[in-house]
């Protein structure tokens, strides 16, 4: 069994859970504040910012790359829930362009 810590970073809201404490929590807090949001903004907006927590780190998962022309690469794989394969593409291609 591996033992692993992953970073999560919040997406503000309503209820995010796990919710952060301390520090981490007054500096998330200081982000919000320096962006003009204040925490109690959310409570207006039920229903609309639920917040969560999500992983910084994603495992792409089933990765298969075939060259199917000579000049065209095609991509597959499994991301979980709430990431965006675009990002996915970009960090395998190394790519600093939007996909």
């Amino acid at each position: 069994m591996r033992h692993e810590v992953d970073i999560t970073a919040p997406m503000p809201g309503l209820n995010e859970r796990p919710e952060a404490r301390d520090e981490a929590r007054a500096r998330e807090d200081r982000v919000l504040a320096e962006s003009g949001i204040p925490r109690e903004a959310f409570e207006r907006s039920r229903g609309q910012a639920e917040g969560a927590r999500r992983p910084a780190r994603i495992v792409i998962q089933e990765p298969v790359a075939q060259l199917v022309a000579p000049d065209v690469l095609e991509l597959t794989f499994t991301l979980p829930p709430g990431a965006y394969a675009t990002r996915g593409v970009a960090e395998v291609t190394h790519s600093g362009h939007p996909i």
